[in-house]
């Protein structure tokens, strides 16, 4: 993590994270998705093997953030990984690739979607996001604030595509 004190500023030089959240440390931890308020932070996390879904709570801001314990949000079951986690600014929903065989399965590794009515309750089961999956690995990047627009990829032995959904906005 690197802050800065103003945009005109130079960024701090960066400071592991494993240091200051209790985080595990695999050199296959990635996928960081950063809430736009910056409350919390989702990522992937490699244990014994398998990706894992976590969100750590941020507090405070620049020099002085302080970040929570990791706590895993098991999206999917335990023999299938599940990384890149995509979320909604209400975090109600979550967006990750995974590679799990569920019923029909596309690709290696497909998009998924779970939600849930309100923070305090855990993810509901997943869903994969049918209109998004090919036979390549499809990655969610981004969503809109609005969750109109979700920004992803595609990836294959031998190319890489950059790509955007959109849906109207509900009513």
């Amino acid at each position: 993590m690197a802050t800065r004190a103003a945009l005109a500023q130079p960024f701090s030089p960066p400071a592991l994270l494993l240091d200051q959240g209790g985080m595990g440390g695999s050199r296959a931890d990635g996928g960081p998705f950063v809430l736009p308020g910056g409350e919390a932070l989702y990522f992937h996390g490699v244990e014994s093997g398998r990706a894992r879904i976590y969100r750590v709570a941020v507090e405070g801001e620049g020099a002085a953030q302080t970040l929570g314990l990791p706590v895993p949000m098991d999206v999917v079951d335990a023999a299938a990984q599940a990384s890149v986690p995509v979320v909604s600014p209400d975090e109600l929903t979550l967006f990750f690739t995974s590679d799990w065989k569920g019923d029909g399965v596309v690709g290696d590794k497909d998009i998924w979607m779970t939600s849930r009515r309100s923070r305090e309750e855990a993810f509901g089961p997943p869903t994969k996001v049918e209109e998004l999956n090919t036979i390549d690995d499809d990655v969610p990047n981004w969503i809109s604030p609005d969750g109109c627009r979700l920004y992803l990829h595609r990836v294959n032995a031998r190319r890489s595509w950059l790509y955007v959904a959109s849906r109207p906005a509900r009513q």
